[in-house]
């Protein structure tokens, strides 16, 4: 049986028992906190032990790291195998993997040897969210934050969600928020084409550059997909919500709501400085029978990035739409708290400034560098950057090398592979000697902390979406 059948084949009312293999990843992690909270086991492996492992630990789940054991004499000894074990043996048990685990895997292998029902995480949402009216925020930029700034305001304005989310949200301490109503807010992932095992009520589309080339060797592909993953949400899609200037060319699409920071659109936010050292927001609507904009409330926000208030703006756009009011959305906006590593600041003063970032696309990088030159254009800019995958450094080796070179200071760490494996003949000098500035270095994880200790810069960014996060207290000791 394949592995679509068998996820069309699951009872979720049934379900005795998950075993999540990459449990410690972000999507993954965030179905096992669900199984959690409907009282299913969860069990899981991954590579090393991370904040969110020990959340599922402490939540009741059981997770393992080591595979080892599956070739060992002593194996029936073992906790860890015993759980496999059982997993054989259970007919009402499944195991979701990651898109990043492998066929070759052994733990994938010991499961599909012993013929134990296996599903992709991407199948599993897609059963979860069924039964819910499913709003999906998609896109190659801005996703995560969009999702956690919408769940943030239908829980506070008391309309209520569960959500699914890509980041850590610092309002919730968490990448999972369970609800008691039916809907439901999910990060519409495009790599591997997960998206397309949803079919959605709403749909965002933040932005459409080009990325994972291992799922899409053409910005075609890429561009297909996204047109297949709406048109799959047909003839339950109510709103289909885009960025100005994204074009859908598909027929039978719902009327289309467009968004805009800098051109007019169905929907606009102006923003300007504040005497408070903020900003003062106005969000403004349009008429479309008239094409005159209507001004739905002006309020008062701290300093942020511009590409935040785009985000403010998207999330606000459906919340408007499932019913929330403008006052709630102004209040849910400014008690929202952020997501981690995403422009999540450690150190915040006059003196002194730190923040981590996400970015991994050069596309990123570029809008994140022009807010920091808007936001504080007298200060330089020391940045410290971690390339995620062999393949999208290789394919955006160029773009990399321009956007990097508009720091005043960088330093470059090594690729971090994640589910890759090394190219050959490619390498980080192959970026490192592409960026045209002076004050650049390339270092070792190990000599990371010292050369920052010795350089204390005035404004400090950690940029990856690798495990560059982990050296993030480390780095605010030194600079404090």
């Amino acid at each position: 049986m394949n592995i679509k059948n068998q996820a069309e084949n699951l009872d979720l009312n049934n379900l005795d028992a998950v075993y999540f293999i990459g449990i410690g990843g972000i999507g993954v992690s965030a179905l096992a906190f669900w199984c959690i909270e409907r009282n299913i086991k969860v069990f899981g492996y991954d590579r090393e032990k991370n904040n969110i492992t020990n959340k599922i630990q402490l939540q009741g789940g059981e997770v393992f790291y080591d595979y080892n054991i599956l070739s060992g004499e002593h194996k029936s000894k073992s906790r860890h195998f015993v759980v496999l074990n059982s997993f054989v043996k259970n007919s009402n048990s499944i195991v979701v993997f990651s898109a990043a685990i492998k066929i070759n895997h052994p733990i994938r292998s010991f499961f599909d040897f012993n013929k134990v029902k296996s599903i992709k995480r991407a199948d599993f949402l897609g059963l979860i969210s069924a039964n819910y009216k499913v709003v999906a925020i998609a896109g190659t930029h801005g996703k995560t934050t969009i999702s956690t700034i919408l769940t943030h305001l239908l829980k506070t304005s008391g309309n209520d969600c569960t959500a699914f989310l890509g980041g850590v949200s610092k309002n919730y301490e968490s990448n999972f928020v369970l609800g008691s109503n039916n809907i439901m807010v999910i990060e519409a992932d495009e790599y591997d084409k997960s998206f397309l095992h949803l079919k959605a009520n709403i749909i965002l589309i933040s932005s459409i550059d080009k990325d994972h080339s291992d799922t899409y060797p053409t910005y075609l592909d890429m561009y297909n997909s996204y047109i297949k993953f709406v048109v799959n949400s047909l003839p339950n899609l109510s709103n289909l919500i885009i960025k100005k200037n994204i074009i859908l060319q598909s027929e039978d699409l719902p009327e289309i709501t467009e968004y805009s920071l800098s051109e007019t659109a169905d929907y606009n936010l102006n923003f300007r400085d504040n005497k408070l050292g903020g900003l003062e927001l106005t969000f403004l609507e349009k008429n479309k029978k008239t094409n005159n904009f209507q001004k739905l409330k002006t309020f008062n926000v701290s300093k942020q990035p511009e590409h935040n208030l785009e985000n403010f703006l998207a999330a606000s756009i459906i919340a408007l739409k499932l019913g929330v009011n403008i006052n709630d959305i102004a209040k849910g906006i400014t008690s929202f708290l952020g997501v981690k590593r995403r422009f999540e600041y450690h150190i915040n003063t006059k003196k002194q400034i730190f923040i981590e970032d996400y970015a991994h696309h050069p596309e990123e990088i570029n809008v994140l560098i022009g807010s920091l030159r808007k936001m504080y254009e007298f200060k330089k800019i020391t940045m410290i950057f971690q390339p995620h995958l062999f393949s999208r450094t290789k394919d955006f080796l160029n773009e990399f090398a321009v956007s990097l070179s508009k720091v005043d200071t960088l330093v470059l760490l090594d690729i971090y592979p994640a589910r890759e494996l090394p190219i050959k003949g490619f390498s980080i000098n192959k970026l490192f000697g592409l960026i045209k500035l002076e004050d650049k270095v390339l270092v070792s994880k190990e000599k990371l902390i010292p050369l920052i200790s010795k350089l204390k810069p005035e404004l400090l960014l950690s940029v990856g979406a690798g495990d560059i996060t982990i050296y993030s207290e480390e780095l605010k000791r030194v600079l404090l």
